[in-house]
């Protein structure tokens, strides 16, 4: 489980070692640690390098729809698919699957997506994005909090506690809410993958739709 660490009044930090030496306007705090490992975040996560800051914006785009571009695209091209093949029922199955996902409160991975560009350990470069190490923090905070208590934390950490008010009054619960979400996810994931596996192969974001539902396989509980 994640645990804060408390620094003391008027105290100055400067986290070593990092792969760049930081920027004197650039100030680094300590956030949290997490099975032994400290991570950092800028103090003002308003003010992020350029490269994470991309990357951020990006992320919070797909936050506002509740849908990654993955999995947009993924399912314009089933769309498409389905269509040429005359099979107007399919493609309108697949066009009510992305209304279903884009009417969500929020998808619960994409916390985690953001949280791995706004949170960085020692070994990392705070100036760059690196999309595969990225991932490997994600799939390592998924797979050791079942129990969600970590995505909630990570919540309050990035600011987004305004989502938890209104799961709450709904009588939601993080936990059983990630699973199921996770779960429709992983059927709607694998089938896009063996339907398009002939024509998208080699699109970068067939890649990333596959990745995910390799990831969201090992999640299954």
């Amino acid at each position: 489980m994640l645990r804060y660490i408390r620094r003391r009044s008027g105290a100055t930090h400067r986290p070593e070692p990092f792969r760049a030496v930081l920027d004197p306007g650039h100030q680094v705090v300590q956030a949290f640690e997490w099975q032994g490992k400290t991570y950092y975040k800028f103090a003002n996560e308003y003010n992020l390098p350029w490269e994470r800051m991309q990357v951020a914006v990006g992320l919070i785009e797909e936050d506002r729809l509740r849908v990654d571009a993955g999995y947009v695209q993924a399912t314009l091209a089933a769309v498409k698919e389905q269509l040429d093949k005359r099979k107007t029922g399919e493609a309108y199955k697949w066009l009510n699957a992305l209304e279903e996902r884009l009417s969500w409160p929020f998808d619960v991975d994409l916390v985690y997506r953001l949280a791995a560009v706004v949170f960085f350990d020692e070994s990392e470069n705070p100036y760059g994005y690196d999309a595969a190490y990225a991932y490997s923090k994600i799939q390592a905070w998924r797979l050791a909090d079942r129990e969600a208590e970590q995505l909630r934390r990570f919540f309050s950490l990035l600011g987004l506690e305004h989502y938890l008010g209104p799961l709450t009054d709904a009588g939601i619960d993080l936990k059983p809410y990630s699973e199921a979400q996770r779960k429709i996810k992983l059927s709607q994931l694998s089938q896009l993958c063996t339907l398009l596996y002939a024509q998208q192969k080699t699109a970068a974001w067939y890649s990333s739709i596959r990745q995910e539902a390799t990831a969201l396989r090992a999640l299954q509980p």
